[in-house]
């Protein structure tokens, strides 16, 4: 350690009074703990700092990539309910596919990503498309309804079934009021057209929810694992 100091051996050797060399030697001696703390708490601190920086570019990472996805899934969403506006006899099922793209946002980056791409779009929908009713398809009803049918699945079964058909037909009156009241008062007065069309759109409704669900196991075992850049996720 008296080397490591810049200290001169020759000098102690030389020294007559033994008492005052050993006096010396202790004094250089006693840094020794401080140094070795000192590089401890120094490795330390670096050490910690590596690691919150890559940890924080692994998080920034993380964020780039549900952003970027995200915003992926409401400009095709977009595109879909556009051309859906363009050819009127598609507007159905243009909403419909356009909620298919909710789910792979659920499946691929979960968290409050779904619900920014249904919100965006439902949004952007309603202001630059022609002819409004694909929009409207697609926020009152089939927009948000992959983001909650996960949640409704985990309850038991005859609860699960009853509430997807309540909720579905709460935004079916909702939505029927609103259309007919503002574009077809005269419509509201043809009570057998009413629970006709209620029947008709509810057996539409069960065969759709069949059908999505069978898409969406379809979309988990044989599309997602083929896209490795999808698989770089963090769900939280």
């Amino acid at each position: 350690m008296l080397l490591t100091y810049g200290i001169d051996m020759k000098e102690f050797n030389n020294n007559n009074n033994n008492n005052t060399c050993n006096t010396e030697s202790e004094s250089f001696d006693r840094p020794e703990p401080i140094k070795m703390f000192s590089d401890t708490a120094s490795t330390v601190k670096k050490g910690t700092v590596r690691t919150t920086t890559e940890n924080s570019r692994k998080n920034n990472k993380s964020g780039t990539f549900k952003l970027t996805l995200g915003a992926m899934m409401c400009a095709l969403s977009v595109v879909i309910l556009y051309l859906g506006s363009t050819i009127e006899v598609l507007d159905l099922s243009m909403a419909a596919i356009a909620s298919l793209l909710c789910i792979v946002t659920v499946i691929e980056v979960g968290g409050p990503y779904p619900w920014v791409v249904f919100s965006v779009t439902a949004v952007l929908s309603l202001l630059l498309l022609p002819q409004k009713t694909p929009a409207l398809f697609y926020t009152a009803f089939l927009g948000y309804y992959p983001l909650i049918k996960e949640k409704l699945e985990a309850l038991k079964k005859g609860i699960s079934h009853a509430l997807k058909l309540i909720i579905f037909n709460v935004a079916l009156a909702v939505s029927a009021i609103l259309y007919f009241y503002l574009f077809a008062p005269e419509i509201l007065l043809k009570t057998p057209f009413i629970i006709a069309g209620v029947i008709l759109l509810n057996a539409v409704f069960i065969i759709y929810d069949i059908a999505l669900t069978r898409l969406i196991t379809f979309y988990i075992y044989r599309i997602s694992p083929k896209f490795s850049f999808l698989n770089k996720r963090k769900r939280r």
